[in-house]
């Protein structure tokens, strides 16, 4: 094992953030197309206050977000798990 080279894993970190970032705007692109014509129409107030401002495909967007994050802070962990 002492002649063996180490496993670099920093390509595959560097893919995955390149992956999680190009999810990130895209979701932000599709929130943008959700959420500026309700801004548009009825104001930014409305568009954060109201519980009508929320369609089924901003709730989804949100949700997939979310859930995007939760991804990024388990690489974060897993990352930091493997150079310790």
């Amino acid at each position: 094992m002492a002649t063996r080279k180490a496993l670099q894993l920093k390509p595959l970190f560097q893919l995955h953030n390149i992956m999680l970032s190009g999810g990130s705007l895209l979701l932000l692109l599709l929130m943008a197309e959700e959420v500026l014509p309700i801004i548009y129409e009825h104001g930014l107030f409305f568009a954060m206050c109201s519980s009508n401002a929320w369609t089924p495909v901003g709730t989804y967007l949100r949700n997939t977000a979310m859930d995007s994050e939760f991804f990024t802070e388990i690489r974060s962990l897993l990352y930091h798990q493997l150079l310790l």
